[in-house]
């Protein structure tokens, strides 16, 4: 190799290195808790590790509905059957691997098309998302080096290499599909008459229904089957979530090479218009066919979803900003400051969770904690004992809850006592930089917190919080679902308050009432909406049943027993119903609608 090519390998290879090893001790962040979930189910199954279920939003789920494949998930089950456990700085050296091997194949890829290799692997190296998403533990760097190692061997005719890199990225992620249709554009353009070539192009698709036939016979359900089941119930594919993916993507376009190249090559292509070569066809081409794909295929808008337009759009834009290398150093240094910038605002982001449950450690140690949030903040939390928070989960006196006004916190119930605050934080990077945050207009990750590709900000990311719960005696025998009191009244089973009048409620729910040790009937008023199943409500009193009502109809219903002198003190109200049902977009069980319960003094009708 001459020893100007040696040189901008190592070059390469430093800034691929380095770029990952300020980052070694990275927090656990994002969709890493879930395939660190399927690793630890693959130490007792390793062919299957997606078959772990845990506890997402509240609802039990199972991880064969996760939108990828199971590369990642065995990588990691793989990682920790090696070391019996894992730290940070361990996972992340092994993902720097990734980087490496992107790395390389994208100076591959350039040394054939790029008059700059260079700067086009540079440019690739230093874009905000690649430099993101290497930081993380999710599927994203994985299946792009992959699919770049596969796309180069098979432009270099390496099919020993091209066909099992190939199918790694078919295992990695179901957007894998979208690299047939390139390819296949690449044969048409410049050689039709290789036939192997168009079967060859065609692995990750035979990879990904293999794959999905035995996870049939060996699992009993297709993957992409369980993981419909779960778009529709989250309503992932709704046309609004499409659209806001649209408009996401689009804004995420203008940083793939960053805006001072973007505006250089649409500046030279306006003025010059000569650079329309077959080989800048291909890879317009490229870039457009999974632009397309992507807006058919995702939902959340995430950045990290254009990392396969990258090779492309780097190595055109070398070639047409040719010869003018101090434009393409100056996209490069300014790419490198936003992208380190974003980094390390997500690090001290992800950090602040780390810190948090780090500084309590000892009073979360001796109580039963709930962890009302996902990503990280339940990662180190669950580390030292920590219980997901379950959808109109039922928390009790001694308890600690803890919780993020950020992580997609659930409805609970105190169980009839009160939140004492216990301690809170408020999570603030130094860098102005915000890819997602309270009061953040922000697409980085999900299109569902704004649409701007990041956000500068110095306001807070997250305000973390726990609360220690506390017995407190009800204080209404009489409870109105829209009066300030009802909540610290409900003991389980009744969701949050609506239209300030009701509350839906699941199966069963409960309340304390304040008894008076008067004689006084139960009262319970409730709506039957057309759309619910349930007829029977039955009501229990501290474990008793007093009355059972059929009911042919749906609408507004009054159900009151006779009056019953009950002990002073306070009394568990148990309503139940016979049937629930799941409505669209949501993931609640529902039964019927409460709106009030309680006794009354037979005088008062």
């Amino acid at each position: 190799m001459p020893r100007t090519k040696l040189t901008q390998f190592l070059i390469i290879l430093v800034v691929a290195i380095a770029t990952r090893v300020i980052f070694l001790e990275h927090p656990i962040q994002g969709d890493d808790y879930y395939y660190l979930a399927s690793a630890m189910y693959g130490q007792t199954d390793p062919l299957h590790p997606g078959h772990a279920h845990y506890v997402f939003q509240g609802k039990d789920v199972d991880m064969r509905g996760h939108p990828h494949p199971p590369l990642n998930a065995w990588f990691l089950t793989a990682i920790l059957a090696l070391h019996g456990q894992f730290t940070e700085t361990t996972l992340h050296a092994y993902y720097l691997l990734f980087s490496l091997l992107a790395a390389i194949s994208m100076r591959a890829l350039a040394m054939r098309y790029s008059p700059h290799p260079i700067w086009s692997t540079l440019l690739m190296l230093v874009c905000p998302a690649f430099i993101v998403s290497g930081n993380s533990l999710e599927s994203d760097l994985p299946f792009f080096a992959f699919l770049l190692t596969g796309v180069t061997a098979f432009f270099y005719r390496k099919l020993w290499l091209a066909v099992p890199m190939l199918a790694l990225a078919g295992l990695a992620a179901y957007q894998s599909v979208a690299i047939v249709p390139i390819l296949w554009l690449y044969l048409w353009m410049k050689h039709r008459d290789w036939k192997a070539g168009w079967i060859i192009a065609c692995t990750p698709v035979v990879t990904l229904v293999l794959w999905q036939i035995f996870e049939r016979i060996s699992g009993g359900a297709f993957p992409v089957a369980v993981a419909a089941g779960y778009f529709s119930e989250y309503g992932l594919q709704r046309f609004t979530a499409k659209i806001r993916n649209a408009v996401a993507l689009s804004g995420h376009l203008f940083f793939v090479i960053g805006p001072f190249l973007t505006g250089a090559v649409a500046g030279t292509l306006l003025l010059q218009r000569r650079y329309y070569d077959k080989t800048n066809v291909y890879l317009f081409g490229w870039m457009v066919i999974f632009f397309g794909c992507a807006l058919a295929l995702f939902f959340a808008g995430s950045a990290r979803y254009l990392l396969p337009m990258l090779p492309p759009a780097v190595i055109l834009a070398a070639r047409i900003l040719q010869g003018r290398k101090r434009l393409l150093a100056i996209g490069v240094v300014c790419q490198g400051l936003i992208g380190m910038g974003l980094a390390f605002a997500n690090y001290e982001h992800w950090k602040g969770y780390q810190d948090f449950v780090t500084r309590h450690r000892q009073e979360l140690g001796t109580r039963r904690v709930w962890v009302n949030g996902e990503w990280g903040l339940r990662y180190y939390a669950e580390a030292l004992g920590g219980l997901p928070m379950r959808l109109g989960q039922a928390v009790q006196p001694g308890d600690l809850v803890l919780s993020s006004k950020l992580a997609f916190p659930i409805p609970y119930t105190t169980g009839g006592g009160t939140l004492a605050p216990f301690a809170k934080e408020t999570i603030t990077p130094q860098m102005p930089f915000r890819l997602v945050g309270l009061d953040v207009n922000s697409a980085w990750s999900t299109a569902s917190m704004g649409l701007l590709p990041f956000s500068i900000s110095t306001g807070p990311v997250d305000i973390v919080q726990a609360d220690l719960v506390v017995e407190k005696q009800p204080t209404l025998s009489f409870v109105r679902m829209g009066a300030p009191q009802a909540e610290s009244h409900i003991v389980s089973g009744i969701y949050q308050l609506e239209s300030g009048l009701f509350r839906w409620m699941g199966e069963q729910g409960s309340v304390f009432l304040k008894t008076n040790g008067e004689s006084a009937p139960l009262e319970v008023k409730l709506f039957i909406p057309d759309t619910a199943p349930a007829r029977e409500v039955i009501v229990e009193v501290d474990g008793k049943e007093i009355d059972r009502e059929k009911y042919n109809s749906t609408g507004l219903k009054e159900l009151k027993t006779l009056p019953v002198k009950w002990p002073r003190g306070r009394a568990l109200v148990t309503i139940r119903v016979d049937q629930t049902f799941v409505s669209p977009g949501d993931t609640r069980k529902l039964g019927i609608i409460l709106q009030e319960v309680g006794f009354q003094k037979s005088s008062r009708r």
